[in-house]
């Protein structure tokens, strides 16, 4: 599960920073993409634009690659936000 998270993991089931090791606080909000979700390449496209560090942004790019791949390969699983399949 945690290569799904990328920059995240799940510890005592909290999400968790691989590099810092902190949890994300219970309070803090967290919005998560599924590939599956028709609208998410479009937002992680959106979110690369305004993305300065060029690190973040490689590794932005390369998640919504990941999202087209998977999009290819599973057509009859997207969705329309919102839709429970």
């Amino acid at each position: 599960m945690s290569q799904n998270l990328g920059k995240y993991e799940i510890d005592n089931n909290r999400i968790v920073s691989k590099r810092t090791h902190e949890p994300i606080p219970d309070d803090e909000p967290v919005f998560i993409l599924r590939a599956r979700d028709r609208l998410a390449i479009q937002c992680l496209s959106t979110y690369i634009s305004f993305c300065l560090n060029d690190n973040h942004r490689q590794g932005a790019i390369a998640r919504a690659l990941e999202f087209n791949d998977w999009k290819h390969y599973h057509p009859d699983l997207i969705v329309e936000p919102g839709e429970d399949t």
